[in-house]
């Protein structure tokens, strides 16, 4: 790994970007984010303590990237609408790098709503949209957790790729997602 693929904050990575995997399962290439909270959204006088991204760089090692993944997965932390830098969001940032989307939603209500904007979005920007996947964030489900995958797939015309029990690690999470759909 290169340096440039490890600050792409240009410091020590802060913010939830995770950048390609040779395989699906090797996470040493990730350059990760210690917050989860945008530098964006933070309040002014913590801004300062996280480096601005720097986008161009970011579609530059997206696309490195791309060229030597056999699966790339580029985790658009908070939602397609969420700024990276200045007015720049991840939507924009996908459609620069025209990656495919993958709509990852929690079981509870408020799902639908979550996917089915997420998924009019992307689509107006011309992104693809492969699915959504459904996590159950709780241990207890609330009502609408029985329902939302198919209310979700009939509202989109979208295929639930995937639905995960309240902490299912990434071991149990790869065989139980439709992978194929994905490449």
């Amino acid at each position: 790994m290169g340096e440039e693929d490890k600050n792409i904050a240009g410091a020590e990575p802060h913010f939830a970007l995770c950048i390609g995997h040779q395989r699906l399962h090797n996470s040493e290439d990730n350059a990760s984010f210690r917050e989860p909270v945008d530098r964006a959204v933070r309040p002014p006088d913590v801004r300062e303590d996280i480096p601005a991204l720097d986008v161009e760089r970011i579609v530059r090692l997206v696309a490195r990237r791309t060229a030597a993944a056999d699966v790339l997965l580029v985790e658009g932390a908070g939602g397609l609408l969420v700024p990276l830098a200045g007015r720049t969001t991840w939507l924009e940032l996908a459609a620069r790098c025209r990656l495919p989307v993958l709509i990852v939603a929690a079981n509870r209500l408020g799902a639908i709503n979550h996917c089915a904007l997420t998924a009019r979005v992307a689509n107006t920007a011309g992104l693809l949209v492969r699915g959504f996947v459904l996590s159950q964030t709780s241990a207890a489900p609330d009502a609408s957790a029985a329902t939302n995958a198919e209310v979700i797939a009939g509202l989109t015309g979208l295929p639930c790729l995937g639905s995960f029990d309240h902490r299912v690690g990434p071991g149990e999470a790869a065989p139980a997602l439709a992978l194929d759909a994905l490449v």
